[in-house]
């Protein structure tokens, strides 16, 4: 560290290059199952549905017609079986269900199956195919229009639509419905007052994912903020906060470099990993600080003798530390499900990269940038020096009373 600072910024600068590739390999996408292994049961059964029928998320719409009664129009019908049309034709998706879909099944019904009338009734059969829906009876006196007001409400104003979807990632989604889905909505709806809205555990997940990701930085900004505050208020200078946050920003920098060689994805699971590796680096940080203004407090000390004396107490319990964590985390590593997997990986990673950041970066920066003149402890500070000896100093004054007591006892005897 004292002699060979360049090496140490030149290791730095290589590391931070190679992270800089792996940063750019990192994907942000997230499956439903990813973190099952492949050979599990739940993800045999779920590559057979969505073989089979198209998948099991289900993808929900709601179309208003902003007018009570406004399903039983055949204009807005039409519509809706152009949306329902467009969403068939996807090959992500399975075949929609909506209340147009029981309307053209009882048309083919009543011209007795014939698969050319599987369409929308017109305007002569319209009424006559929407009373029967309504009164038809099913096994045991059911009322089958129990099964079509699930697709509409109360008031014939609002309709569902609903439709499966394979589990093909939240990049891919996202692509589907805001490129092609939503560019669709418009296209067929415009120039009506209708109004359709995506809902659904597919929607949430959806928006989940991106709301983790997207907030990534800005709960990182704010973590470093923190730290910030907290370094100024423990030692009352500006320049110490660089200190503490440029070994945090290299170890976050390296973790993410070695995310991106490991092919871990970007995804809430593993978003929360650079908070708990900031926090865990930040401590190390000020430890190592305030070790090292205690050791400049002293009178005669040069930075190169502080360093040393902070290395060789600080720097040994933070090394055994992040080496037991280190051991922790990793037992995590052989794990099947991929979020905890992936935990250990990047978690075992930062903490040995934190051993360098700490250890070796951040002494290196103390030695070439400081002079010894700004590290006197301020009188407001938070964390003060104390001598080693000033115990020493209390038991003299303890024994002197004692001994001032005695002699006192036995003059009172003697009178």
């Amino acid at each position: 560290v004292l002699r060979r600072r360049r090496t140490i910024y030149i290791t730095a600068a290589v590391l931070v290059g190679l992270a800089s590739i792996g940063i750019s390999r990192i994907e942000a996408v997230s499956f439903m199952v990813d973190d099952l292994p492949k050979q599990s049961s739940v993800n045999e059964d779920l590559s057979f549905f969505e073989a089979r029928f198209g998948g099991v998320m289900p993808l929900e719409f709601v179309v208003d017609t902003k007018q009570p009664k406004g399903l039983l129009k055949l204009p807005n019908l039409q519509k809706i079986d152009q949306f329902d049309k467009f969403l068939q034709a996807q090959p992500e998706l399975s075949t929609p269900l909506s209340m147009v879909t029981f309307l053209k099944a009882a048309k083919q019904a009543f011209y007795n199956g014939n698969p050319d009338f599987y369409k929308l009734p017109d305007k002569d059969d319209k009424n006559f195919i929407l009373s029967y829906l309504a009164n038809s009876q099913g096994k045991g006196g059911n009322s089958t229009s129990k099964l079509l007001k699930t697709f509409m409400d109360s008031t014939q104003q609002r309709a569902r639509i609903s439709v499966k979807i394979a589990d093909i990632g939240s990049h891919k989604l996202d692509t589907l419905v805001n490129k092609r889905i939503e560019p669709a909505i418009k296209r067929i709806f415009a120039g009506t007052d209708m109004v359709v809205r995506r809902t659904g555990t597919t929607v949430i997940f959806t928006k989940g994912n991106e709301y983790v990701i997207g907030t990534l930085g800005e709960s990182l900004m704010w973590a470093f903020g923190l730290v910030a505050v907290v370094v100024l208020l423990l030692f009352h200078s500006v320049r110490t906060i660089f200190y503490a946050l440029i070994p945090n920003i290299l170890t976050l920098t390296l973790t993410a470099g070695v995310m991106g060689y490991f092919g871990i994805a970007l995804k809430p699971a593993t978003a929360l990993i650079y908070v708990i590796a900031l926090g865990i680096d930040g401590d190390n940080s000020i430890h190592l600080l305030a070790k090292f203004r205690q050791e400049m407090a002293m009178p005669g000390k040069s930075v190169s003798e502080a360093i040393t004396n902070t290395l060789s107490e600080a720097g040994s319990s933070m090394f055994y530390t992040s080496i037991v964590l280190f051991i922790g985390f990793s037992i995590y590593g052989f794990s099947e499900f991929g979020g905890t997997k992936a935990l250990g990986v990047l978690m075992g990673a930062s903490l040995l990269i934190t051993n360098f950041s700490n250890l070796v970066f951040l002494p290196a920066l103390l030695v070439t940038f400081e002079r010894g003149g700004s590290w006197k402890t301020p009188k407001a500070a938070l964390v003060h020096h104390y001598d080693e000896n000033y115990h020493e100093e209390d038991d003299d004054i303890d024994q002197n009373l004692q001994r001032l007591s005695v002699e006192q006892g036995n003059a009172v005897k003697t009178n």
